[in-house]
Formats: structure tokens, C-alpha cells, sequence
């Protein structure tokens, strides 16, 4: 009859509210303010309290409309704990992988954030190393007396403007390095008698890389390699579908001994290349006779 049909409807509203109830107390309060929080004794106290509230509910919600009537008290009990059982799984494995989502989540942005900071710091190495060799190479013509001088220091303004670029864009193009490195070689080139075989080709001007990457070796190159008849550099740079491929060879001299402060350029390339392209790089330096070679391969399309 109608009576018995509302009684039903409403047991079952009853029971399924519960069900409700039960989930959301686990889901919201007590595995996040309790569980998760190693607060596991006061946990598994208010979670026995919430679950000896519940199955009661539940028994007397089926109750109202006679289900369990014809069932034995075990079946009844039985069914309620599958319930219970259910609820507690589903309410657990949904919080811990979202508390594991999260924390994921946060250790990515942490992880993002410490190596932007990292590479800032790196860069801003680069700044005064570069400032610091240059005016080194014009202090030296000028002790020379060399004509020189003036161009040097016009080299330097001109250098000093893109250097800028260098803690302010993540990226430049191919095309402005190369601008960059032309000037860095005809700067060096006023103070080093050497020649220098720059080949560029192939390449497409527009593809972004990070800045000032190519140019420590190049300066390596000048400082400790020989100068005269025997000095000779020569570079290579080409780009193919996002894959740039430079070179680098120059006869080394033994004699040449390193200034106090240099020493950073390579070490500071070299962790730069692990965290702006991991795994997609990767730099050889090697020795032939007297010849110091160095073969850097950046993918700088990510796969």
C-alpha cells in the first residue's frame, strides 16, 4: 500500500544519507584532521565512535520498513559492515592520493622553483666573469699603448647591451648569439694574435636557446690556447630541425697559466646545460695531440 511504499522510500533516503554522512565525516574531518596528521589514537577512537553511531542508524533505517525482518542478525550485520567497509576504503584511498597529488604537486613547484633561482644565480655569475675578462683584454692593450683601445672599448658597449639580455630573457635566438659571438671574437682578436674560422650555416635563426651557453669556450679558446703562426680556432655551428651542433678546435699552450678568478665559465656552463636541457645535451671535451677539441649537441625542442 501507499503507507508502506513512503515508509520504504524513506528508509531508504535515510540509509543513504548515511551513507553519505559517514563518508564525508571520514573523507573531511577525520582522516585530514586525525590521519593525516599523525594523530592515530585520537583517529581510531573517533573513528570506532562514528562507526558504532552508524551501523545502529543504518540497522534502523532498513528496520522501518520491515527489509532485514526475514534476514538472520548476522546477514543484517553483515551487510551493514560491507557498507561500512566500503565507505572507509573509498573515503581513505580518495584522501591519501589527493594528499599525494598535492604534495606532489608542491614538490614540483618547489623543485621549479629552486632551479629558476639556480639558473638566475648562474647567470648572474656570468655578468661580472664576462665584465671582469673583457676589461681585462682592454687593460692590457692599453698598457701596450695599443690603437686598439678605443675599439675595444666600443666592442664592449655594444657587448654590454646583450650581456644585459642575459638575466632578463630565459631565451634568445639563434641568430642574436651568433651576433653576440662575432663581437666577442673580433673583441678578443684585438688583443690575441690568432686566427679564428667561425662556420656557420644551415641554420634556422629563429630558434631559441639559452644565452651566452656557446661563448665560455670560445674564451677558453683565446686564453689558453696558442697565439702567433700556430694560433688557429676553429668553430662550427649549425642547427638542424632544433638540434644545434657546435665545435670547437684550438691548439693548446702549456705555458699559459689561468688568471686568479677565472675557472667558473666551464663549471658554470656545464650545471646550466644539466638544469635548462636535461637529458637533452651533451658535451664531449677531449684532447688530440695538442689539439683541444669540444663537440656540444642541444636539443632544444623537448621531447
Amino acid at each position: 500500500n501507499f503507507g508502506s511504499k513512503c515508509v520504504f522510500y524513506l528508509a531508504s533516503i535515510s540509509s543513504d544519507l548515511g551513507l553519505v554522512l559517514y563518508f564525508y565525516v571520514q573523507y573531511l574531518w577525520l582522516i585530514h584532521k586525525y590521519l593525516l596528521k599523525k594523530k592515530y589514537k585520537s583517529f581510531i577512537v573517533l573513528y570506532f565512535i562514528c562507526t558504532l553511531i552508524f551501523i545502529p542508524q543504518q540497522i534502523w533505517s532498513w528496520h522501518g520498513f520491515g527489509k532485514f525482518l526475514f534476514m538472520p542478525p548476522l546477514i543484517q550485520f553483515g551487510g551493514v559492515s560491507f557498507a561500512v567497509s566500503i565507505d572507509t576504503f573509498t573515503s581513505l584511498g580518495l584522501r591519501l592520493y589527493e594528499y599525494w597529488a598535492n604534495s606532489q604537486r608542491r614538490r614540483f613547484l618547489l623543485e621549479k622553483e629552486l632551479k629558476e633561482t639556480e639558473i638566475f644565480y648562474l647567470k648572474s655569475q656570468m655578468s661580472p666573469h664576462f665584465l671582469f675578462n673583457t676589461l681585462n683584454n682592454i687593460y692590457a692593450l692599453s698598457l701596450k699603448g695599443s690603437t686598439n683601445t678605443v675599439a675595444a672599448v666600443g666592442q664592449l658597449r655594444t657587448m654590454m647591451i646583450y650581456v644585459k639580455q642575459l638575466e632578463e630573457r630565459k631565451r634568445v635566438s639563434l641568430g642574436e648569439e651568433i651576433s653576440y659571438l662575432n663581437n666577442f671574437i673580433a673583441l678578443n682578436k684585438l688583443r690575441f694574435d690568432l686566427n679564428v674560422e667561425f662556420l656557420f650555416d644551415n641554420f634556422n635563426k629563429d630558434v631559441q636557446l639559452e644565452p651566452m651557453l656557446l661563448q665560455p669556450f670560445i674564451e677558453n679558446a683565446f686564453k689558453h690556447g696558442r697565439t702567433g703562426n700556430d694560433g688557429v680556432i676553429k668553430l662550427s655551428l649549425t642547427e638542424h630541425n632544433g638540434i644545434i651542433e657546435f665545435r670547437i678546435e684550438n691548439k693548446f699552450d702549456l705555458y699559459k697559466r689561468k688568471d686568479a678568478v677565472g675557472g667558473i665559465g666551464l663549471v658554470n656552463i656545464e650545471r646550466r646545460l644539466i638544469l635548462c636541457y636535461p637529458n637533452q645535451h651533451k658535451l664531449v671535451i677531449s684532447h688530440e695531440g695538442n689539439n683541444h677539441i669540444v663537440n656540444l649537441i642541444i636539443h632544444t625542442i623537448f621531447k
